[in-house]
């Protein structure tokens, strides 16, 4: 039998997606602010594909998700376009 090998921690994870990409920036911001590295992409697209529906998300680190989803449901308290 096979083994599986445990998930790297450090793989990224989506924890969100945004239709505006300032809707991301201030989520990533918020959590690097409080030590979790996070990264936004997708805006890229709208510079080459403007038309397209949006698809910006934030990633995180693998072992930052469940803390980053917790932020992110105190942060979207405040403001429900993070939500």
């Amino acid at each position: 039998f096979f083994r599986r090998s445990a998930p790297d921690p450090d793989s990224p994870c989506e924890l969100a997606r945004f239709m505006f990409e300032a809707d991301a920036r201030l989520l990533a911001d918020q959590l690097q602010s409080l030590g979790i590295t996070a990264h936004v992409t997708g805006q890229q697209l709208l510079n080459v594909t403007p038309e397209v529906f949006p698809d910006i998300r934030v990633l995180v680190r693998r072992e930052d998700l469940e803390r980053a989803r917790a932020v992110r449901a105190e942060l979207a308290a405040e403001n429900p376009r993070l939500g």
